[in-house]
């Protein structure tokens, strides 16, 4: 299944600090969250530091007071931090995609959906071994979503082929309802790590 989760990202800072004071310090978040917001890392000047959370990121600046937080819009936090600047995301109304994923009929049957709107997903460890799933003759929908560690995500409309024909490292999960994102549009290019390739149907 796809759940689409909407995303806008505040900075946090000790209550008592400026954004001005915190120029060329530590800025803490998960990794996506950094990625995501990499031109207000750039403009302060912010030396990016990933942790496992926001909400870890939110505390070690609690604890620490020498580091920028970046977390979700209306996060909990320690009443020490305070929102420094709101919306410091690179594009706003940005969306987040999670995959859930169990074993194969644990959801019950698709319902709202059609056929055109269903996708066949593979994770492979690198492009190289998804050349031949979308070199295929034929017109195809293909996204492609690269990590920066070189690992893919393939989103299409062509059938899923037999697992025994796959090479190692490549992996079907099987058929969902998949709507095709908005095409993003702003200055600096595409997201960092994302790539897509779109061949229309």
């Amino acid at each position: 299944g796809v759940v689409d989760v909407a995303v806008r990202f505040d900075a946090y800072i000790p209550e008592h600090l400026t954004l001005a004071d915190m120029r060329g310090s530590r800025v803490l978040s998960h990794p996506q969250a950094l990625e995501q917001c990499s031109r207000f890392i750039k403009r302060w000047g912010l030396e990016p530091e990933p942790v496992s959370s926001t909400a870890e990121a939110c505390d070690l600046a609690a604890t620490t007071g020498d580091c920028v937080a970046i977390a979700r819009a209306g996060l909990a936090v320690d009443p020490i931090l305070k929102v420094a600047e709101r919306e410091v995301d690179d594009v706003a109304g940005a969306l987040t995609r999670f995959l859930v994923i169990g074993r194969q009929g644990s959801f019950g049957d698709l319902v709202g959906g059609s056929d055109p709107t269903l996708r066949t997903l593979w994770m492979a460890t690198s492009r190289d071994l998804i050349g031949h799933l979308i070199d295929n003759v034929g017109p195809a929908f293909d996204e492609i979503i690269t990590s920066p560690s070189g690992q893919v995500l393939l989103v299409t409309s062509r059938e899923a082929e037999p697992d025994d024909d796959l090479p190692d490292g490549v992996r079907t999960l099987g058929r969902v309802p998949w709507t095709p994102r908005t095409p993003l549009v702003r200055l600096g290019g595409a997201l960092p790590g994302v790539r897509h390739e779109i061949k229309p149907e």
